[in-house]
């Protein structure tokens, strides 16, 4: 794999080799652990999921590792932070301390009743707080679909934060108006068979019946008011015409075969931000660090222990 370089925007295209299907990790489920309320109870090293408390929301978050880089991780719509698990695994913990979000309506955090609570801007705000919370400064922040929208936020929000940005296939900066209103309804209400449809149209590379039937778990489990705020706010954003104050290095990482966030949409992206790298796959669809973690991994690792030092 080539030097990516966050200092000027270039495109790297990079064909994803057929491999055996990789279940060791659940990529979407939840492990049946019991949070407790309170201020990070548990050390970052110990098994479990500790919960943060920012004002009258929990968030619930996993992490490893003790290296001095740190990473943040916040997942997309409807998922939790065990869509980094294939990446969690591969990581050199001597090198990375990572933390994984629960967003509030997902996972084990807390669950709030009303969809204004679970917007982009919130969530933004629920990520600059946990960060606050636990002392984290100089945060590689990676955000995936809503969660990319979310990371966007943050960069122009709360920059102070952060010592660079990574963008898996984020929802489009000029918001989701693409979708018809019936699109709209079905993401917010969708039957059971059309939910399914939507996690099929993720991948490129067909996951199997094991890891499927896991996703499904995982998206089902989300709250109401995650789902039509998360869906709302993202019709509603509209952050294009701020992407040149972001000026945290950025890396945009998508897939060819993305049916969720069209690339264009994600090359735009990238092109708008000032000190920004580029990496599309090749027959890879709407999650890269599922369809192809050993290569995600690599490409992020070499991005924060090459390129920001260089």
């Amino acid at each position: 794999m080539g030097r990516v370089s966050p200092a000027s925007s270039r495109h790297a295209s990079k064909t994803a080799p057929r491999r055996a299907k990789d279940d060791r990790a659940c990529p979407f489920g939840c492990h049946p652990c019991e949070p407790r309320q309170g201020q990070a109870l548990r050390p970052y090293d110990q098994p479990g999921m500790p919960m943060v408390t920012v004002g009258d929301r929990r968030l619930s978050y996993e992490s490893s590792g003790n290296g001095e880089n740190r990473l943040l991780f916040v997942h997309g719509f409807r998922n939790s932070c065990q869509s980094w698990s294939l990446i969690r695994d591969r990581l050199d913990p001597t090198r990375f301390s990572s933390w994984y979000l629960d967003l509030p309506g997902c996972g084990r955090s807390s669950r709030p009743d009303r969809w204004q609570e679970c917007t982009i801007e919130r969530y933004a705000d629920d990520v600059q707080q946990f960060c606050s919370s636990l002392g984290l400064q100089d945060v590689v922040l990676i955000g995936h679909s809503l969660g990319g929208a979310v990371a966007m936020r943050v960069a122009l929000d709360h920059p102070e934060v952060l010592r660079a940005l990574v963008l898996v296939a984020p929802t489009a900066a000029e918001g989701i108006g693409y979708l018809t209103d019936d699109q709209l309804a079905t993401l917010i209400r969708p039957s059971d068979e059309e939910l399914a449809a939507v996690v099929r149209a993720a991948f490129h590379q067909v996951p199997s019946k094991e890891t499927f039937d896991r996703v499904m778990a995982t998206v089902r489990s989300a709250s109401p008011a995650h789902v039509e705020g998360a869906v709302r706010s993202q019709r509603e954003f509209s952050v294009a015409d701020r992407l040149g104050e972001i000026s945290t290095p950025t890396l945009v990482v998508g897939g060819d075969r993305d049916r969720h966030v069209p690339i264009r949409y994600t090359l735009r992206t990238a092109a708008a931000i000032r000190r920004c790298a580029v990496q599309i796959y090749h027959n890879v669809g709407h999650a890269p660090f599922i369809e192809v973690p050993e290569e995600f991994t690599e490409l992020l690792e070499e991005f924060v222990l090459d390129d920001l030092t260089a």
